[in-house]
């Protein structure tokens, strides 16, 4: 097909795309229940005739744009390690989720946990023990 040609089929596209947008917009105000059956029609003749339009070959500059795009995915596709599936009973390993950058990270993290002291008191042995219920009585207003 030469290029002349190519151009007038994508002006002949063109057009029917926004003749069809014109179309369904009259059909959404009247709403398909009340649609004159004509319009509904003429919407369904021209999706086919758009379908056959775009069916037709693209242009050189189209097939060499699609042609270099696909080459660039090829180029730069994510490349993951398979991820080995566990049928085994039990909670499942986090670690086979994670990448080794997520790892590093949680093992850092884990680390940085075992360092800082804990501030939690540690049970007093020489501390007087009462019911709590008796406190509460005795002690009319606790504050936590």
């Amino acid at each position: 097909m030469s290029q002349p040609d190519q151009t007038s089929l994508e002006k002949q596209l063109l057009a029917h795309c926004r003749r069809l947008a014109i179309l369904e917009t009259q059909l959404a105000a009247k709403g398909k229940l009340n649609a004159d059956p004509q319009l509904i029609i003429e919407i369904e003749d021209l999706r086919k005739i758009i379908d056959e339009l775009s069916g037709a070959p693209p242009s050189r500059a189209a097939q060499t744009y699609l042609r270099a795009l696909n080459e660039l995915f090829d180029k730069y596709r994510p490349t993951a390690d398979p991820v080995e599936l566990d049928f085994k009973p039990g909670p499942p390993n986090p670690y086979r989720a994670m990448s080794t950058f997520q790892q590093q990270l949680m093992a850092r993290y884990r680390a940085e946990q075992e360092l800082q002291p804990h501030y939690a008191p540690s049970p007093d042995i020489n501390a007087k023990k009462t019911n709590v219920e008796k406190f509460l009585i005795d002690n009319k207003r606790v504050f936590c």
